[in-house]
């Protein structure tokens, strides 16, 4: 399994707005269509958030984060997406901390699972096992699993990568997002069984052709 230390990927969370789909609504346990994986680049959270940003994410010199995991997300075809579909906020302990393997605090598994987690119809126990299973089935390219000073490389020529080292992963099934930085996060899209499927509506590439990743 890869890995990534926790503290080099302290708040990934505040890099989850920005990228819109459609308005949220509360739904039902289960009753959605497909998974959202979202992969979010370490550098443009620094950038987003100067000098707020976490230091040990942001340190400069020595190996950096590149892109690390944000989330696994119920979507319906037509757009949109359903949360917070319970009250339900226990994580057993032994679950919450063997995520931390992957995700940087227990805030931010708490966060996903109350979010996210509580509309997929399964106990904590099989929705972070999904979770686990989407960072292994997901191969980040080599070249982005950590940042090099001074990498800039266009939002499509990073799609264009992860759909060349990802067996049946087409551009159908991957979505670019930026903002005024440039590449912030990618996403893509999985069936229930986590085999990559096409998007569903308003899940689409959201990047100028000249927008990049730059690691400052």
């Amino acid at each position: 399994m890869r890995r990534i230390h926790a503290a080099a990927v302290a708040a990934i969370l505040l890099l989850s707005g920005g990228g819109p789909l459609l308005a949220q609504e509360r739904g039902k346990p289960g009753e959605f269509d497909y998974y959202l994986y979202a992969l979010s680049w370490t550098p443009a959270y620094c950038v987003r958030e100067g000098k707020n940003a976490d230091p040990r994410q942001c340190a400069t010199g020595g190996e950096r984060a590149g892109f690390v995991l944000h989330g696994l997300w119920p979507q319906w075809n037509a757009g949109g997406w359903p949360e917070r579909c319970t009250r339900d906020r226990n994580i057993p302990k032994r679950v919450a901390d063997a995520m931390l393997e992957i995700m940087p605090t227990p805030e931010l598994v708490e966060h996903q699972w109350a979010k996210h987690g509580t509309c997929s119809g399964l106990t904590p126990d099989l929705y972070f096992a999904d979770a686990m299973a989407a960072w292994e089935r997901v191969r980040i390219p080599p070249e982005f699993v950590t940042a090099a000073p001074g990498t800039t490389v266009t939002a499509q020529q990073v799609e264009k990568r992860f759909v060349e080292v990802n067996f049946d992963l087409t551009p159908a099934r991957i979505a670019t997002v930026c903002d005024r930085q440039g590449l912030y996060e990618i996403r893509i899209c999985m069936d229930k069984d986590l085999v990559f499927r096409d998007c569903g509506a308003k899940v689409e590439d959201r990047c100028r052709p000249d927008q990049t990743l730059t690691v400052r």
